[in-house]
């Protein structure tokens, strides 16, 4: 019998099971396939992939010569695509076949260097680096054999799975950068987010038309409900978002940004929701997403920042990393 997603529920959640990575080394992204059975992770030379049902690692995919930084399932429990985390410029997408044990095919495109803004990874750990022009977002379609990019190099870029070229392209100007995009839970719109301080949304199916909304961080309601949560992290750079994430009912886009701030807004009018200050000590915090009320408070796992976090609703399953990976779970019984 299926647990009911109930507050007693979300708060019995504890440590279920942790994947030793290596000293040193960040898990920079976590994802689970659709139908929740397998879970895969990225760090520099390592791409795991996890059973859910025994909690097992059954692969580990060696790439040390490209690296891998964000892992996504294809529709296919058995393929992943993941981009590249290397010092030599190639920032080429790979698919690969765990079955096969073999990668399928290459998407070239995203190219050049940039000498500006931390990395992903450098901006958790605080140290400023020189970087490449990396591939930041990466997120399969949710229904089609396609996915959608975004890259420092100031593009983003549509793929059908079966090219290896892009099939379509949006470019936001030479002095401006693309840091992150999204599908909605449908396929039908995405969002992305440049340096211009925008959330643009797309027609997924028109997207050369242009956006049919922008929403500014700069409106002024925004900035005055964010700014005493700035001063209070005394945070003095330009505010960003690191990645967007749309709710599965569509109404909502969170924003998690680099100040520590999670942003939400409506998305259709691109109003402040609210905000709520995100934990850089490794803890766990569950809040309640209507209200934005804490539902399981702080619960301590990770030694470091959580780098990425996901959730696998078939299993009653939560994901976390940082150089180790956390399975979260509730236990064999549940709180009454």
């Amino acid at each position: 019998m299926a647990l009911v997603l109930s507050d007693a529920v979300v708060q019995s959640y504890g440590i279920a099971r942790v994947f030793p990575g290596e000293e040193d080394v960040l898990t920079t992204s976590v994802d689970f396939h659709r139908t929740g059975g397998y879970c895969a992770t990225a760090r520099r030379g390592v791409v795991s992939h996890i059973n859910c049902t025994t909690g097992m690692l059954n692969k580990n995919i060696h790439t040390k010569q490209y690296g891998a930084e964000i892992v996504r399932f294809t529709h296919h429990p058995d393929c992943m695509i993941w981009s590249s985390q290397n010092d030599f410029d190639d920032h080429a997408i790979r698919y690969h076949s765990v079955y096969d044990n073999k990668f399928l095919r290459y998407f070239s495109g995203h190219t050049k260097k940039y000498d500006g803004s931390p990395s992903r990874s450098s901006f958790i750990t605080r140290c400023p680096v020189i970087i490449s022009l990396r591939v930041t977002s990466l997120m399969m379609h949710p229904t089609a054999d396609e996915f959608l990019t975004a890259s420092m190099d100031s593009t983003f870029r549509m793929w059908d799975i079966r090219v290896k070229t892009a099939t379509g392209l949006l470019n936001c100007g030479e002095n401006n950068t693309a840091i992150s995009a999204a599908y909605d839970s449908d396929g039908l719109v995405f969002g992305v987010y440049t340096g211009d301080s925008l959330v643009r949304m797309y027609d997924a199916r028109n997207y050369n038309d242009g956006p049919f909304a922008k929403f500014s961080l700069h409106e002024e309601s925004i900035e005055l409900a964010l700014r005493p949560l700035l001063q209070s992290r005394q945070f003095k750079a330009k505010l960003d978002v690191h990645a967007i994430q749309f709710s599965p009912d569509q109404q909502h886009i969170l924003l998690n940004t680099n100040a520590g701030l999670l942003v939400q807004l409506d998305a259709f009018e691109g109003k402040l929701v609210r905000s709520i200050v995100r934990a850089d000590d490794g803890s766990m915090t569950i809040y309640n997403a209507n209200t934005g009320a804490v539902t399981a408070a702080a619960k301590p796992g990770h030694i470091g920042p959580v780098m990425d976090v996901q959730w696998n609703p078939q299993r009653h399953l939560i994901a976390s990393v940082h150089a180790n990976t956390i399975f979260w779970m509730p236990p064999a019984t549940p709180a009454a």
